[in-house]
């Protein structure tokens, strides 16, 4: 079969023809293989318009093929115990708030701890300097000192 994009119009036209045959005793597969579709994809159209009650072409316009969620989205309870663990300030580094979330029993990693923090403004790089205050070094860490 081809791939081909069709308006709602074409899908829903199509669809009547196939139901047309099949009415005429004809076999789905063949009256899909004569209107260049498959058979799954009549079906998936099918129950598309079944749903449908107000607008049967907005059934079968093209659907976004985006997740609607992400799948691994990191919870807000854990955002926030990262946030108050790091400005808490008993650790000195990403990696001692991971060491102490996974003791608690939260399954993440330091690359995640360091990404709520830098989105919160609290981990970056931190200039070092010296009692003149001229620069002597940077590094990244938390920024709460």
């Amino acid at each position: 079969m081809r791939s081909v994009t069709r308006s709602a119009n074409e899908k829903l036209a199509i669809v009547k023809r196939v139901l047309e045959a099949r009415a005429a005793g004809r076999e789905t597969e063949s009256a899909c293989r004569a209107e260049g579709i498959h058979q799954a994809t009549f079906y998936r159209w099918l129950a598309r318009l079944k749903q449908a009650e107000d607008s049967r072409i907005a059934a079968l316009s093209p659907r976004s093929r985006r997740p609607k969620t992400l799948a691994r989205l990191t919870p807000q309870s854990l955002r926030h115990e990262v946030i108050s663990l790091a400005r808490g300030g008993s650790f000195q580094s990403a990696n001692q708030i991971t060491e102490a979330l996974r003791r608690s029993g939260h399954r993440t990693t330091c690359s995640t701890v360091i990404n709520i923090l830098e989105k919160e403004g609290l981990f970056g790089i931190i200039k070092k300097k010296d009692r003149k205050g001229n620069v002597v070094g940077k590094k990244r860490g938390l920024k709460l000192r």
